[in-house]
């Protein structure tokens, strides 16, 4: 009989799937691609978006250096700090958008019968339930989803399941047409 395999999608620290491949490694097979998240490790830093925010960061010594004078690099630092947020919010989609490509691309295969998302994690499952990129079943622990969204300048995905208490257990409606359904 095959294990189940169960998708791993990090945060920052190991926190609780730690404990959970431990406890679980003989019953499950765990996979985890590798995420993009700032600031944590180095894969976020080699992207366009990070060089586009280095190269705004050195602009006010670069027009000091080339003997334009002070004004001009006050105004040219003044103008990348106005930038700045919007250069950052343009790093965190872009590792968003990596993380949920890296995730997705585990799900390609049809063989993952539970994704698990801790931290930024958490946030990478819930934008692959909100874009319906994965249906199945997914345990969100401690997801910093609304962090992801405010420091991208996103709007919060779309709500994607509700959880059902009854006689028969707990039960995820993935839209307002599945709780529909599960009236009847």
């Amino acid at each position: 009989m095959r294990k189940p395999r169960v998708l791993v999608l990090g945060g920052w620290s190991g926190g609780p799937l730690d404990y959970l491949r431990r406890r679980w490694s003989g019953e499950c097979t765990f996979v985890e691609p590798p995420l993009h998240m700032p600031p944590q490790g180095a894969r976020w830093c080699f992207t366009w978006e990070a060089a586009l925010l280095a190269g705004a960061a050195c602009l006010p010594w670069a027009v000091s250096a080339a003997g334009c004078g002070a004004a001009a690099a006050l105004v040219t630092g003044a103008a990348v700090l106005c930038l700045a947020p919007r250069l950052v919010a343009l790093l965190v989609r872009g590792a968003i958008r990596r993380s949920v490509a890296a995730a997705e691309l585990c799900l390609k295969g049809g063989t993952v019968d539970l994704v698990v998302g801790f931290s930024w994690g958490g946030g990478v499952a819930c934008w692959l339930l909100s874009e319906r990129r994965w249906r199945g079943p997914t345990l969100l622990l401690a997801p910093t989803l609304e962090a992801m969204a405010s420091a991208a300048r996103l709007a919060l995905p779309a709500p994607f399941f509700s959880a059902r208490g009854g006689g028969g257990g707990a039960r995820c409606c993935h839209d307002e047409a599945d709780e529909a359904d599960e009236a009847d």
